[in-house]
């Protein structure tokens, strides 16, 4: 038997692939998989409180590779410091 979380989830997973998003879709997946293997009870509270820690920290360095890679340096810092824009 369907549980209701179960069908929200497949209703969130109809909307990601008719959205064509590709984040929403693979979290879905990620979950419905582990919900298959029967290791939700372990992995939901797990990832529950760790999940925005490792989110912050995955969308942080996503924000630095310009600055790693030498897109950004100082100048382009200061400009936006002085801009009325930024």
């Amino acid at each position: 038997m369907i549980t209701q979380s179960a069908m929200f989830l497949l209703l969130l997973l109809t909307i990601s692939i008719v959205a064509k998003n590709l984040s929403l879709l693979l979290a879905i997946l990620i979950l419905l998989l582990l919900r298959i293997l029967g290791v939700e009870a372990k992995v939901f509270s797990f990832i529950q409180t760790k999940g925005i820690n490792w989110g912050v920290t995955i969308i942080t360095i996503a924000v630095l590779v310009p600055i790693a890679r030498g897109a950004i340096g100082f100048r382009d810092l200061s400009e936006a410091f002085i801009s009325l824009y930024a």
